[in-house]
């Protein structure tokens, strides 16, 4: 159980680390266009710095929803209903998988870096399950 407990903690970290150090270059390179407009043109460094915001949410959104639609419906949702459903002993196809492991990882790291109102509790709760699953069965 122990080592299931830092495995999961593992994958949390590197999540929280993933999107904090994106969300870093994001707001440097944002804040140094800005700066530009200082010097410069004012309105056109602002509207590079519109772009450049929304093209970053809109881009990181569109990559974790392809990552999903295309790669791997199951990893779709938070997947805490199927992890209640497999606890209760409904066998759901690849709830459980290496690959439903890595899509939902990615993907929650990708539409948490573009900035929607998402969070991580229930994605966490079912790589959680995997690697628990994974861990003790292996």
């Amino acid at each position: 159980m122990c080592i299931i407990g830092v495995c999961v903690s593992c994958v949390a970290w590197v999540l929280k680390m993933s999107v904090e150090e994106s969300t870093i270059f994001f707001t440097h390179h944002l804040e140094h266009l800005l700066d530009n407009s200082k010097s410069s043109d004012s309105d056109i460094a602002v509207v590079y710095a519109w772009f450049f915001a929304v093209g970053w949410s809109v881009c990181w959104a569109v990559l974790a929803s392809l990552l999903v639609v295309v790669g791997h419906p199951p990893a779709s949702g938070s997947g805490v209903p199927e992890v209640i459903g497999y606890l209760n002993g409904v066998d759901i196809k690849e709830i459980i998988s290496i690959r439903t492991f890595v899509v939902k990882l990615f993907s929650c790291i990708f539409i948490n870096i573009s900035g929607l109102p998402v969070g991580a509790e229930g994605p966490i709760i079912h790589l959680g399950a995997m690697v628990g699953g994974g861990i003790s069965q292996g």
